[in-house]
């Protein structure tokens, strides 16, 4: 089977005070064939850049995050076109945000079973989704 994370578990996996940062480590830990949504990565410098994701240093954090990826074998799934038309539909019919949308559109298009916190996910149809707890 596909796994993709989404920007919930890297967080928590990265940010010790996360409630959820045992838990991501070990699904990361536990995983093959992990691949990371390619819309993360813009997530994350816009969690940054508002100061929701405090690091010390910018440079450090992103010349480390592919350390980090390697860490776990997770893999990133390179941004396509049908990606965005696909998350406009998800956008329009299950009222998703639009990174959201664009992480659950990736999903759909790799084949791949959507690992998230977040919920809203699973009211998406053609979108495999399974919370962490169920892993």
């Amino acid at each position: 089977m596909k796994w993709m994370v989404e920007t919930d578990i890297i967080f928590s996996a990265i940010y010790r005070e996360d409630p959820n940062h045992n838990l991501s480590r070990e699904v990361l830990k536990g995983l093959r064939r992990v691949a990371l949504s390619p819309y993360s990565l813009m997530e994350l410098d816009l969690l940054i850049r508002s100061g929701n994701l405090e690091v010390e240093s910018y440079e450090e954090f992103w010349s480390s995050f592919g350390e980090f990826l390697s860490q776990y074998g997770v893999k990133l799934i390179p941004s396509k076109p049908s990606h965005f038309l696909e998350a406009e539909v998800v956008r329009k019919t299950h009222g998703l945000s639009y990174l959201d949308s664009l992480h659950a559109a990736a999903a759909i298009h790799e084949g791949a079973t959507l690992i998230s916190y977040d919920e809203s996910y699973s009211r998406v149809g053609g979108l495999r989704h399974i919370h962490p707890k169920e892993l």
